[in-house]
C-alpha cells in the first residue's frame, strides 16, 4: 500500500483509540466507545459551567438534562470523529478557565487542558482568542499575572511533540501538516482540498445545522437568543459577553474551515445553553400553574427525546460500510492471510509486525483486497488502511494492484484469492474523484468472465452501495 497517505492524527485521539483498540479490540463498537464516554462527561461538564456561572442548580441541572436528550449532543458522541472528543476537552477548558478567573491557582488546570485542546484539534485555538478577548474586556489585570504566562508557557510545553513533527515533516517533504498546511496556502498534492470546506462551506450553514440539531431545539436556541439579548439590554453581563465571543470567534473559524457537520458540533454547548432559558424561565414560574409550566418543560424534554432516537437511531443514513466491515469480519473468521503485507513506511511495518505477530487463527490462506480508489476516505481507512494495519490484511487499489503485476508478472498473485471492492452510484466517493479507467476495466474483465457479486451490500433504502467480488486471480 505504497500511496497510502496518512496525515497526523491528533496525538491524543490517537493514543485514546490505540489504548482502546489493544485493551478491547478494533471494533466499531470500541471505536465509538471512547467518545460515548467523553459525551457523559461533556454532560456532567455542562452542570459544572452552567452551576459555576449562575449559581442555580435548577438551571444548571435543567441545561445537562437537556444537553443529554438533544440531537447535537446525541449525535457528536455517537460517531467515532475527533469532535466527539473535542467538545467535552472544551467545555473542560472552558471550565478551568472560569475557574482560574476565580483562583489563579487554577493556572496549571487552564493551561494544561488548553495544551490537551490543541493537541486535539488546531482549530480550537479560536478558544484562545476568546480567552484574550473577554480579559480585555472584563480583567485586564490578568495580563500583568505571571501566573497567565505561566500557563500559557505549559501548554507550548505539552505543544512541542507537535511542533516538532511539523519541523520534521516540513524538512522531509516540504510542507507543514495537513490542517497548517492549508492555512499557510501551502500546495500539497495528497491534500489538494479540505473535504469539510468543499462539501459545506459556510452559506451552507442554515442546512447543515439542520442536520444535527432539530428544529425544535433551535427554535429555543432562538427564544433564547432573544432573551439573552433583552437581558443585555436591561444590564450588561458577563457570562452572556463569554457566550457570545464563543459563538462569534467559532463562526470566524468557520469562514476558513466550512460548515460540516463536525465544526457546527462545536456550536453545541451555546445552543443547548440558550435553549434552557427559555425552559429555565418556565420551570421557575410561580403561581398555581407553576406545575402546569414543569408539565411543559417536562413534556418538551420528551419531544426532543423522541426526535433524537428518530433521527439519530431509527432513521440515521446507513451507507453499507458496517456492513461490509461486517462481511469481511465472518468471511476472515478463523483465518489469516499466509503472507505479511509490507508499506513503503518503516514506522508502520513495525506496526503492521507487531500485530502480525499476536495472530492466532488456526488456518492460513493466500487472499488480498483489491478496492476502488475513488471510496471515499473514511470508508478506506476503517475497512481498508485498519486491516492492512491491524490485522496484516493486502489491501491494494485497483492501480497498485495492477503496478504489482506489471513488475512482478501477471503470474504474480496466481494461487491468491482476490475480493474486489467496486462502487457504485450510490457510494459515498472522495470529492472530485471518480473511478478511474483501471477500475473500470477490471470490473469489466470480472463481468465479461461472468463472475457474480459474492455479496451486495446496500444501505437502509435497499440501494446497492457496494457490491464485492470474490475470484482466483487466475480467473481474471
Amino acid at each position: 500500500m505504497d500511496n497510502m497517505v496518512i496525515s497526523r492524527p491528533s496525538a491524543l485521539i490517537f493514543f485514546c483509540t490505540a489504548y482502546f483498540f489493544a485493551l478491547l479490540g478494533d471494533s466499531l463498537l470500541v471505536a465509538r466507545l471512547p467518545g460515548a464516554l467523553a459525551g457523559t462527561g461533556a454532560i456532567v461538564l455542562l452542570f459544572a459551567i452552567v452551576q459555576l456561572v449562575t449559581k442555580k442548580d435548577n438551571y444548571a441541572l435543567l441545561t445537562a438534562t437537556l444537553g443529554a436528550v438533544a440531537m447535537n449532543m446525541v449525535w457528536v458522541s455517537r460517531v467515532s470523529i475527533i469532535e466527539a472528543i473535542l467538545v467535552p476537552l472544551i467545555l473542560l477548558n472552558i471550565y478551568c478557565f472560569l475557574k482560574f478567573i476565580e483562583n489563579k491557582n487554577w493556572w496549571w488546570m487552564f493551561g494544561g487542558t488548553l495544551g490537551l485542546l490543541l493537541l486535539t484539534k488546531y482549530t480550537s485555538i479560536f478558544l484562545v482568542l476568546l480567552y484574550i478577548t473577554y480579559l480585555a474586556l472584563e480583567k485586564r489585570s490578568y495580563f500583568k499575572s505571571k501566573k497567565l504566562y505561566g500557563a500559557l508557557g505549559l501548554t507550548i510545553v505539552l505543544l512541542i511533540p507537535v511542533i516538532a513533527y511539523n519541523v520534521a515533516l516540513f524538512k522531509s517533504q516540504g510542507h507543514f501538516d495537513v490542517q497548517l498546511s492549508y492555512v499557510t496556502r501551502q500546495i500539497v498534492k495528497e491534500w489538494p482540498v479540505l473535504l469539510g470546506k468543499i462539501q459545506s462551506p459556510l452559506s451552507a450553514i442554515g442546512v447543515t445545522i439542520r442536520n444535527i440539531a432539530s428544529n425544535f431545539l433551535l427554535i429555543l436556541a432562538g427564544l433564547g437568543t432573544v432573551i439573552t439579548g433583552y437581558w443585555s439590554l436591561r444590564k450588561y453581563k458577563k457570562e452572556i459577553v463569554f457566550l457570545w465571543l464563543y459563538i462569534a470567534f467559532w463562526t470566524l473559524s468557520l469562514i476558513k474551515i466550512g460548515s460540516a457537520n463536525r465544526f457546527l458540533s462545536i456550536y453545541g454547548p451555546a445552543l443547548i445553553i440558550l435553549a434552557a432559558i427559555p425552559l429555565m424561565i418556565l420551570w421557575e414560574r410561580e403561581g398555581r400553574k407553576r406545575y402546569l409550566w414543569r408539565g411543559i418543560v417536562i413534556l418538551i424534554l420528551l419531544v426532543e427525546l423522541v426526535i433524537t432516537s428518530k433521527k439519530t437511531i431509527a432513521t440515521y443514513p446507513e451507507f453499507g460500510i458496517a456492513k461490509l466491515d461486517i462481511y469481511f469480519t465472518k468471511e476472515f473468521d478463523g483465518i489469516d492471510t499466509a503472507i505479511t503485507p509490507e508499506s513503503n513506511n518503516p514506522h508502520l511495518n513495525e506496526v503492521i509486525k507487531t500485530f502480525s505477530k499476536k495472530k492466532k487463527a488456526p488456518k492460513r490462506e493466500l487472499f488480498i483486497i483489491v478496492y476502488n480508489n475513488s471510496i471515499a476516505l473514511p470508508t478506506k481507512q476503517w475497512i481498508f488502511y485498519r486491516r492492512f494495519l491491524y490485522h496484516s490484511t493486502p489491501t491494494l487499489t485497483v492501480e497498485e494492484y495492477n503496478a504489482v503485476q506489471e513488475k512482478n508478472g501477471s503470474e504474480y498473485f496466481k494461487n491468491f484469492t482476490i475480493y474486489f471492492v467496486d462502487n457504485t452510484n450510490e457510494t459515498i466517493i472522495e470529492a472530485k474523484k471518480e473511478s478511474s479507467q483501471e477500475a473500470t476495466n477490471l470490473r469489466k474483465n470480472v463481468e465479461e468472465k461472468n463472475i457474480a457479486p459474492d455479496t451486495i451490500i446496500t444501505n437502509r433504502e435497499g440501494s446497492e452501495t457496494f457490491r464485492v467480488y470474490k475470484f482466483e486471480a487466475s480467473e481474471v
